[in-house]
């Protein structure tokens, strides 16, 4: 709705996978004007862009850093610090949300720092993925108990960090 009431449009259906909407209780507008809505239901967190197209999502039942049990509130304050609310087991989650200015930026950073690196060598600062250590990610009922090898993040499912070598860490 607009500032006089009058209806403007909306976006999702009714389900249970990435896109979909079991029992949305959350929704805050980043600085970049990105729709994010927390999840009840699937313990899930999705980012849509203003026409309603999911851009990504986060998430999934658990208590591990990062998922989410009876996910119900979600905000953005102004440092962009993604803040999300729980009732089971009564806490919050803070993440850092990276604009796409800020992306856009360490990209451009990255790639020319990748020109200038020796083949086959990780550059100072490059970037990659790792899981923490063994024994803080062994859980019963995931795969290889919960532990995950370093690889890209598209690959990895549950506690994942982000590390930047040689700078300061994003």
């Amino acid at each position: 709705f607009d500032a006089e009431g009058k209806f403007i449009t909306m976006f999702g259906k009714h389900g249970d996978g990435p896109g979909y909407f079991a029992r949305p209780k959350g929704i805050a507008v980043d600085c970049d004007k990105h729709i994010w809505v927390v999840d009840t239901y699937q313990d899930r967190v999705q980012v849509f862009d203003r026409q309603g197209r999911l851009l990504i999502y986060m998430g999934g039942h658990g208590n591990w850093p990062g998922q989410f049990s009876a996910a119900y509130g979600i905000a953005i304050d102004r440092n962009n610090r993604v803040i999300t609310s729980e009732q089971f087991p009564g806490r919050l989650q803070i993440f850092q949300y990276v604009t796409d200015a800020e992306a856009d930026a360490e990209k451009a950073k990255r790639d020319a720092e990748r020109k200038q690196a020796t083949p086959g060598e990780a550059g100072a600062g490059s970037a990659f993925n790792f899981a923490p250590a063994e024994k803080d990610l062994a859980a019963p009922g995931q795969p290889n108990g919960g532990r995950r090898e370093p690889g890209p993040s598209s690959a990895i499912e549950g506690p994942v960090v982000t590390a930047v070598i040689g700078k300061e860490a994003l």
